[in-house]
């Protein structure tokens, strides 16, 4: 006759008021990319607990303290003291941008109009890749932060945030902002503000052999920590989950993407108006819908073009249950998606433009809910797109 022996193993887990417990945590951004270090802050956790990061995604976590950042360094500007800028410095004239609706009023740009978007983009050739600090010269009496992208990728969203006394054609300095990796060819620097501007009457690109630094310091708080994640750059497509573990217990799952469009960020009050948030393809935009109307983001095709155009907010977690169309020039709807097979009630559409022109994508919630939980990364693009059983 055969023995069975049976074992009995006991798990005792410490006990843990539920004031203790952490509460539920969230990310930003929701999007990062693979090949670089990114900067995640996870929001609803308190600091004076000893933590680490648990996730999925293959590549290494680190917490950031008070002062860090992903490579955040101080900067001398290169016209201080009446010096000349090195051989090679690159100078634009603000109001001589390619593109955009920023107010004109020579020496400056600045905003003339209310509460509408505006939006700059300057495009730069450079004769070799290397590195620059990016510089702006500019008058400002108050904190009006700016959106600044590089080449589709947004840098930071609290740019020219140093005030020098006021806002008139005396009180302008020149504030290094950032170092950055021009490539050869065309590059293209873009701002976006909403509101109050600062008054902007010059940009330099200097060179340096200083190391890039794409992400602005975050401080800490007793409910926000910053962590650095560098993410291998043969890191796939997808979606990957995190959680936060605290000597008092662990936190709910939260979801992130790793995705290697650029990324830009939704400018509130643009994509309510008729035109829209105008974008450059390819691109994904992080953003969170309203009640009161459906995010519209305006992008120009050429004939024969296909696009991709991707949903990503149940398979995260948030809120939204997204639903999307596509428009032309005329505002007929071309393409409707809703709850798309396979997606987890996400959403997503493929279409070729027959005729060259403007378009525009429309993303709202399927009930019409919105708040700041209602979270989406709208993705668009020439990718395939992919159904998993």
């Amino acid at each position: 006759m055969q023995k069975r022996f049976v074992f009995l193993i006991v798990l005792l887990a410490p006990c843990v008021s539920a004031q203790d417990v952490p509460k539920a945590i969230s990310v930003e951004p929701i999007g990062i990319a693979p090949g670089e270090a990114s900067t995640l802050v996870v929001h609803g956790l308190s600091l004076t607990d000893s933590t680490s990061l648990w996730t999925n995604l293959p590549a290494q976590v680190s917490r950031l303290g008070a002062g860090e950042s992903s490579g955040s360094q101080e900067v001398r500007s290169a016209f201080s003291d009446s010096k000349k800028p090195p051989a090679g410095t690159i100078i634009l004239e603000a109001e001589e941008y390619h593109r955009g609706t920023w107010g004109k009023r020579p020496p400056f740009i600045l905003n003339i109009g209310g509460g509408n978007a505006n939006v700059a983009e300057w495009d730069v050739d450079c004769e070799a890749a290397g590195n620059f600090v990016l510089e702006f010269n500019y008058a400002s009496g108050g904190e009006r932060p700016v959106r600044l992208s590089l080449n589709g990728q947004e840098l930071t969203d609290k740019a020219a945030v140093t005030q020098t006394g006021g806002f008139g054609p005396g009180d302008t300095k020149w504030i290094p902002e950032c170092v950055v990796a021009l490539r050869a060819g065309k590059n293209t620097i873009r701002m976006e503000c909403v509101g109050g501007t600062p008054h902007f009457d010059q940009l330099a690109l200097v060179p340096t052999e200083l190391p890039v630094t794409l992400t602005a310091a975050v401080e800490p708080t007793d409910r926000l920590a910053p962590w650095r994640i560098d993410v291998p750059t043969n890191t796939a497509v997808g979606i990957y989950g995190l959680r936060i573990a605290t000597r008092t217990g662990i936190s709910n799952l939260q979801m992130f993407m790793v995705d290697d469009l650029p990324t830009v960020r939704e400018i509130r009050g643009a994509t309510s108006s008729v035109e829209g948030q105008l974008i450059r393809l390819p691109v994904a935009v992080e953003g969170y819908c309203d009640s009161t109307h459906a995010d519209r983001y305006s992008f120009d095709v050429s004939a024969g073009q296909e696009l991709s155009v991707e949903a990503v907010a149940q398979r995260l977690g948030t809120s939204l249950d997204p639903v999307i169309s596509l428009f032309d020039g005329t505002g007929r709807e071309l393409a409707f998606a809703d709850d798309s097979p396979g997606l987890s009630g996400d959403c997503r559409i493929h279409y070729r433009f027959k005729a060259a022109g403007s378009y525009s994508i429309t993303i709202s919630d399927s009930l019409t809910g919105g708040s700041s939980s209602y979270r989406y990364r709208l993705r668009l693009g020439n990718f395939p797109l992919l159904t998993t059983p």
